[in-house]
């Protein structure tokens, strides 16, 4: 009679072919006994693999992703993984079925938050957290792909909508750019946003107060809400129009509408550190120094180790 006890070997445990992913843009590590998946973007104007260290001892599966170019927002795709962002979130839906992955969570900061949300919408992942992530470009304005970098038609907003068994966490800095793109997103039902009291790189100001690797892995391995980490409330529904108003007449160097856009903000946010900097530094590059110093004043005052964007 025929035996059969290979049957009783738990499903799990099974070995099966499993795609390796190797090389200078894209690997994929395989944790022994882990069902779930982080998939890391690298963040701009780096050609390295990211946050290695500080989930080195998460057992866990772990994809890490490099841009092209370091500089093309992933619009170009990852060399020897996908050509675009299309691709990229087709290699992971692919790789969670070989693999019988039961969660996927896209993680990564500016650049790389970007293509966290993107990526991770196409794909209808189950969770993306995004530090300080751009979610549409304005040519022109900081943080975005240099001028020959031909842009997909894609809108962020709309494909997060449509993913809705998707969590999408945004963690963003306070400065007004970062708050703007945040924005965009904000009033969907499945995103949540905090704003953390710092400049554009949240994730290097926890490095260097040694909170890194725990604030890090509490949030994308543990699950902890992103709104532990908020310590600015601005009311993003109020100020989302004027944010980009105040944003496009300061990189057009109108700094008289730019001033007079930020003071309106102030009377929703009132103690917003980086709104107060940005009428003072209006003010400062309109020699308007009598009007500029009480609104730098007040900024030094809500937040004086922030100091880099002072006049």
């Amino acid at each position: 009679m025929a035996s059969f006890a290979f049957l009783a070997a738990p499903f799990a445990l099974m070995a099966w072919p499993r795609p390796t992913v190797e090389g200078t843009h894209a690997k994929l590590e395989y944790a022994e006994g882990s069902r779930d998946l982080l998939v890391i973007f690298s963040s701009r104007s780096t050609q390295k693999f990211q946050y290695v260290g500080t989930f080195a001892d998460a057992k866990i599966n772990k994809l890490f992703l490099v841009d092209r170019t370091g500089l093309s927002w992933y619009q170009e795709g990852v060399p020897g993984f996908a050509d675009d962002l299309v691709g990229i979130a087709q290699r992971i839906r692919e790789l969670k079925r070989v693999n019988r992955f039961k969660t996927v969570t896209c993680f990564g900061a500016s650049m790389g938050g970007y293509a966290a949300i993107v990526v991770g919408a196409l794909a209808k992942v189950d969770r993306v957290v995004s530090v300080s992530p751009q979610v549409v470009f304005h040519r022109g304005w900081d943080l975005t792909p240099p001028q020959g970098t031909p842009l997909a038609e894609i809108s962020a907003s709309k494909l997060v909508r449509e993913a809705k068994k998707t969590r999408f966490e945004i963690l963003t800095s306070s400065e007004i750019l970062d708050v703007y793109h945040a924005s965009l997103l904000s009033e969907l039902p499945n995103v949540k946003v905090a704003v953390a009291q710092s400049g554009h790189n949240v994730l290097k100001d926890w490095k260097v107060n040694g909170i890194l690797g725990a604030s890090v892995t509490s949030i994308v391995i543990a699950g902890e809400p992103v709104s532990n980490y908020s310590d600015v409330r601005i009311k993003t529904a109020a100020i989302k129009d004027r944010l980009k108003e105040c944003l496009a007449a300061y990189y057009k160097r109108d700094f008289a509408t730019s001033a007079d856009v930020g003071r309106q903000i102030l009377k929703f946010c009132p103690d917003w550190f980086d709104a107060n900097a940005m009428v003072g530094v209006s003010y400062f590059n309109l020699k308007r120094f009598s009007l500029a110093i009480p609104y730098l004043s007040r900024a030094h005052t809500i937040y004086s180790l922030n100091r880099s964007i002072y006049p």
